[in-house]
């Protein structure tokens, strides 16, 4: 599931696209609304999951488990620049965010 479906490669082409003409103000409230909807959607899942016996802890704060700068400097060896401390935090929140649907769905009783 990690490509997307034509469908959604047009609509992403046709956003770029309408996009081009826009302001700098105007991307952002853009930016911001679409942040909006996704923090929506997020807790209509969690409802929704809740709903059906399933509960799921997504976070927006930085992980619990993503080390300090000091504990990233000794993990590394040396001090990352700002850009390489935000990437390895992206990678560890977004890592904390994947879910098995399969798992969740199927469990251990539907395996070959």
């Amino acid at each position: 599931m990690d490509r997307l479906t034509q469908e959604q490669q047009f609509l992403l082409k046709r956003v770029e696209m309408e996009a081009q003409h826009l302001t700098k103000e105007e991307l952002i409230d853009s930016l911001v609304d679409c942040w909006e909807a996704r923090f929506r959607l997020k807790q209509a899942f969690t409802e929704y999951s809740r709903d059906a016996g399933m509960a799921f802890r997504l976070e927006e704060a930085r992980s619990p488990y993503a080390p300090d700068m000091e504990d990233l400097t000794q993990m590394l060896g040396y001090e990352p620049t700002d850009e390489e401390a935000l990437d390895y935090y992206q990678q560890v929140f977004e890592s904390n965010m994947e879910v098995d649907m399969d798992e969740i769905v199927l469990g251990h009783d539907n395996e070959p």
